[in-house]
């Protein structure tokens, strides 16, 4: 049986917790090498939309069922509900 098999007998909340945790170290690692190239401010919400992409994907892969609607309503549904949250992470980073 694959990982990925064994990964989607595990309870729906575990695996929301697992690829949010996955999806915040991204977003907190990816910081540092974005803070290489572009000023913090910048890198912060650089390092947000990674979380978000990494987010998205994981999340849809492994946790929510497939919806009837197309997937660029789901990015647009997706990234609408997390602005509040980028927004607030560099409010409170700056």
């Amino acid at each position: 049986m694959s990982s990925a098999a064994l990964f989607d007998r595990l309870p729906r909340f575990v695996r929301f917790l697992a690829c949010g945790g996955f999806a915040a170290a991204v977003n907190w690692a990816s910081r540092f090498v974005w803070s290489m190239i572009m000023p913090f401010s910048l890198a912060v919400l650089a390092a947000y939309a990674t979380g978000m992409v990494v987010a998205f994907i994981l999340f849809r892969e492994f946790v929510f069922e497939r919806g009837s609607s197309d997937t660029s309503e789901q990015v647009r549904n997706f990234v609408i509900v997390n602005n509040v949250g980028m927004a607030a992470t560099w409010a409170l980073a700056n």
